[in-house]
């Protein structure tokens, strides 16, 4: 930034806060545009459900959702160590599947419901994996299981949780409730909700969401759809580079800033410094730098 580029950074953009504090700081003094690489909440179902959730209520207000998965990896095979990668260090990846693929989830939550206040959250590593890094055994630090409360600004709350240490019965189960209905989502804990997914009513009536996307399209109107989907694009990587390379020619700000990559990482980091205090954080004082005991030693190692 300072030889005068734009940057678009991978999720969950930064190994800490701090660290993405100082991308944003870097972008803010060279007067350039941070982004960050986010693509879920622009694919035409979570539109489509933001469009339920805060306009069309169909289900009626938010009230709560739960996101859950189990499934198992079985500990490694003594001589079959899969070869290592900087995943499996926190120093590299700043941890584990909550931060993320989480990171994907996070900013999809705040899409569709506005900022979470505190986190309430248990991590645990139940089942010991082992990599081989030239010719040592490195142990993999990523969690394999956590469970959290999230509350929002707004009073919706929320349960997320995942294992891969449950053997035997493995299931996923992701459901949005409002006050009149609910979205029973159909794909995983990250990247939802799918086009597949089902709109139940207390009335008995259900509908996929692919078919309320034609109802959300006509809404828009198709200078508004082109407005989100240029060119009928609707492959989510693409528009993420698009709304990028569109923000550049035309000197605006795009979708998805390093600010809002801030805002969602810092509801996995939440989890994480739950974990790690044994008590619920607010999620400002993970931005503002106050809660960081999870994250301090890795701020060390970088020297920040």
């Amino acid at each position: 930034m300072e030889e005068g580029l734009h940057i678009l950074v991978e999720k969950p953009i930064g190994l800490t806060i701090k660290a993405t504090k100082a991308i944003i700081e870097a972008a803010d003094r060279a007067g350039r545009i941070a982004a960050t690489a986010e693509n879920v909440r622009r694919g035409v179902p979570q539109r489509t459900a933001k469009w339920i959730f805060s306009e069309n209520k169909l289900i009626g207000s938010p009230r709560l959702f739960h996101a859950i998965h189990c499934s198992y990896q079985p500990p490694t095979i003594p001589g079959r160590e899969p070869a290592w990668h900087w995943r499996v260090e926190k120093v590299y990846s700043g941890g584990g599947i909550a931060l993320d693929s989480g990171a994907h989830f996070c900013d999809t939550l705040r899409y569709l419901f506005g900022e979470v206040r505190q986190v309430s959250a248990t991590v645990r590593k139940l089942q010991p994996l082992l990599f081989k890094k030239d010719d040592q055994l490195i142990v993999d630090e990523r969690e394999d299981t956590w469970m959290a409360i999230l509350e929002f600004e707004s009073g919706l709350i929320g349960f997320w949780s995942y294992t891969t240490a449950a053997p035997a019965h493995s299931f996923t189960q992701v459901v949005y409730y409002g006050t009149e209905g609910a979205l029973v989502d159909v794909g995983d804990v990250f990247h939802g909700p799918f086009a597949n997914a089902l709109i139940q009513r207390m009335d008995g009536r259900v509908r996929r969401l692919s078919d309320i996307a034609r109802d959300y399209r006509q809404h828009l109107g198709e200078e508004g759809w082109h407005r989100l989907f240029p060119y009928d694009i609707s492959e989510t990587f693409t528009l993420e580079c698009y709304d990028f390379l569109d923000a550049i020619q035309k000197g605006r700000q795009p979708e998805v800033t390093a600010r809002d990559g801030l805002m969602a990482k810092a509801i996995a980091i939440a989890i994480y410094e739950s974990s790690t205090l044994g008590h619920t954080v607010r999620v400002d004082d993970v931005i503002r730098g106050e809660v960081e005991v999870y994250q301090k030693p890795l701020n060390e190692r970088w020297g920040l």
